[in-house]
């Protein structure tokens, strides 16, 4: 019998938020926004994987894609803000993984909100 693979979870993060926060489980979320959960769970979640993201002066999202050395503008940051709020609010989460998942986003060269 064929073992199941267990999930990659990063050790810093709360047991489930990984999996409510998981684009799959919500249909409306964008590829965009989809890699933006990804970089921030460290999970490779949407296309691309992004190995590195930085807002610069006019809004526009700048990441570094993993299979490339080119950065790409990945979307505007007021609408992934946006999504990252409805998502974590459509999300159920309890109030201490919704106090995670804000400062997951500040953390370590992460978006600002």
């Amino acid at each position: 019998m064929e073992q199941q693979k267990r999930f990659y979870q990063p050790s810093h993060l709360p047991p489930n938020l990984h999996v409510k926060l998981d684009p799959r489980n919500f249909d409306w979320i964008t590829p965009a926004l989809a890699s933006v959960v990804g970089f921030v769970l460290e999970v490779d979640y949407g296309v691309p994987a992004i190995d590195g993201l930085d807002v610069i002066y006019d809004g526009a999202v700048v990441v570094l894609p993993r299979t490339s050395n080119r950065r790409m503008i990945l979307g505007q940051y007021d609408e992934l803000v946006r999504g990252w709020k409805y998502l974590l609010s459509s999300a159920k989460l309890t109030r201490f993984e919704l106090m995670f998942a804000g400062v997951a986003l500040r953390d370590e060269d992460r978006l600002l909100v």
